[in-house]
């Protein structure tokens, strides 16, 4: 495997673990970043029940005005219709308003003229019989009034003596609570809804006309049945993916509920997302540009020492060494100009001391010759093979031969 390998795998070793440690880094942000949004959501829907019991309690207020009105403790019930038409006029989210035994039944009623024949309370007895039975006040679940229309009330008590002698009711249809819903600073394409303490759709910023009386979607009926207030992920009512959040109100039991599209909230998460597995990405492929070309400046200065040490064996002339800037691959090749330096010495002490030994024994008056451990003969001087010659006539042939 070679070098530029070699740094691939160290470089994808260092990098892997950075990039799971990024991977649960990334994992957890984006948990945390959920969870922030929902309880951002849960705030805000907070802040929206506060202000539905303050209206609530606004109207409250008004109607706890009438419900001490002399006229009506004393009875004069005519006298009493133009006092409270005055004050409806002053109550334009008023749709009626009406007065009550403590049976239910209507003893005034101002869509209609004073002294017209009417029929019982349009909305829930049971809510009717809390107020008479508790002597205080109580929001009225969602209803449909006599003009067919979606409403609910504000129910008071008139008390004589600490006795319940009447109940005061504000009828408000929910084209009011929804205009209540739309005054809130939400996302564009945010969803408000309102519920009954039934779980039924009071008003709806999407489609009120086709929901107003239904049941919302079932993750938040069944969460707004189960808790005061709650944040969680859901499909709406159009199968959309929503971020919901509700909040239950403490005066009328009516739960405020917010719903985004998950793909609203996400898509900055993503954006972040990118972003990171981007910048991850970059960095990884300049470690690998990083890696190849330094990879590259190693393997040809080890190239360069290879080509140097195989010209050392073969005893040709080794090209100049490029120093680059990898300090030990500069060791080895000061090692190796050296070792060229000390080579060339000791090849030129060799020839000299040949140079030496051919002068001394080529003029020595006696005869010399060498063998090897095998007894063969591989040396003979020139007295040697004039010597050979003058008995066998071969040493001419033998002297021809270089010393060892």
């Amino acid at each position: 495997m070679k070098i530029r390998s070699h740094l691939m795998i160290l470089v994808l070793g260092a990098v892997l673990p950075l990039f799971a440690f990024s991977a649960a880094m990334t994992t957890i942000f984006w948990r945390e970043q959920r969870r922030s949004v929902e309880e951002r959501f849960l705030d805000r829907v907070r802040a929206m029940a506060i202000a539905l019991d303050r209206e609530l309690d606004g109207q409250i207020q008004v109607l706890n005005v009438l419900a001490h009105s002399e006229l009506l403790r004393s009875g004069k019930l005519k006298e009493f219709y133009e006092q409270a038409r005055r004050v409806r006029e002053g109550q334009r989210s008023w749709s009626t308003f009406i007065v009550a035994d403590h049976s239910g039944q209507q003893l005034i009623n101002m869509a209609f003229p004073f002294g017209a024949p009417l029929p019982a309370l349009p909305m829930d007895g049971a809510t009717v019989k809390k107020v008479v039975t508790t002597g205080q006040f109580a929001v009225s679940p969602l209803f449909k009034d006599p003009s067919n229309n979606f409403a609910a009330a504000i129910l008071l008590p008139v008390k004589l003596d600490e006795t319940v002698t009447h109940v005061l009711a504000a009828v408000i249809e929910n084209s009011i609570w929804l205009v209540f819903l739309g005054t809130f600073p939400v996302a564009r394409d945010a969803t408000m809804t309102l519920l009954d303490q039934n779980g039924l759709i009071i008003a709806r910023t999407l489609n009120n006309a086709s929901w107003a009386g239904r049941y919302p979607a079932t993750a938040l009926l069944e969460n707004s049945r189960q808790s005061a207030e709650g944040a969680y992920r859901s499909l709406g009512l159009e199968r959309q993916e929503f971020y919901l959040a509700h909040s239950r109100s403490k005066f009328s039991g009516w739960t405020v509920a917010t719903g985004v599209p998950q793909n609203t909230v996400e898509q900055g998460l993503r954006t972040s997302m990118l972003a990171m597995a981007a910048g991850a990405t970059l960095a990884l492929l300049l470690a690998f540009a990083l890696a190849l070309l330094f990879g590259r400046q190693i393997a040809r200065s080890v190239s360069g020492l290879a080509r140097f040490a195989h010209a050392l064996t073969i005893g040709k002339p080794a090209e100049p060494i490029a120093f680059y800037n990898v300090a030990e691959v500069n060791e080895v090749a000061d090692a190796f100009e050296a070792a060229r330096t000390d080579l060339q010495l000791r090849q030129s002490a060799l020839r000299q001391s040949e140079e030496k030994f051919r002068a001394l024994t080529s003029h020595a008056p006696v005869g010399i010759f060498l063998t090897d451990l095998k007894g063969d003969c591989i040396f003979v001087n020139q007295s040697w093979c004039a010597m050979l010659e003058r008995r066998t006539g071969a040493g001419r042939r033998l002297a021809q031969r270089d010393p060892p």
